[in-house]
């Protein structure tokens, strides 16, 4: 078992959740419509985001994006650590470190509106 985190933009939570050594359960953690996912984002700490590659296409209006990006990503997220051959671990970051760099977001009338921070 691996222990990751889930960003949640439907409830703009965060939730951490055990997995199995399985990719499959990766997809509907991230979302019912998933059916391909990337990894736009590596952390210092060498975690990955897990995302629907196709998240805007798929119909999620509700998103979310760090304090530093320039555009959300909309949908679910799941972050897990890597170890040195790529495989997943355990993620390394804790809730607490997303704490006031969250920030979720709804996409409404062609543009994304800010809903709240995670403090």
């Amino acid at each position: 078992m691996k222990k990751g985190i889930k960003i949640n933009s439907e409830l703009q939570t965060l939730e951490y959740l055990l997995l199995r050594n399985d990719y499959k359960e990766i997809y509907p953690i991230i979302g019912e419509k998933c059916s391909m996912f990337a990894c736009p984002i590596t952390f210092d700490n060498e975690d990955t985001m897990y995302v629907d590659d196709e998240g805007m296409f798929q119909g999620y209006t509700k998103g979310f994006m760090m304090d530093n990006w320039q555009y959300p990503i909309f949908g679910n997220a799941l972050i897990l650590g890597a170890d040195e051959e790529g495989d997943s671990i355990d993620a390394k970051s804790s809730i607490e470190d997303f704490k006031g760099e969250l920030i979720f977001v709804e996409f409404k009338n062609n543009t994304y509106e800010l809903l709240k921070s995670f403090n």
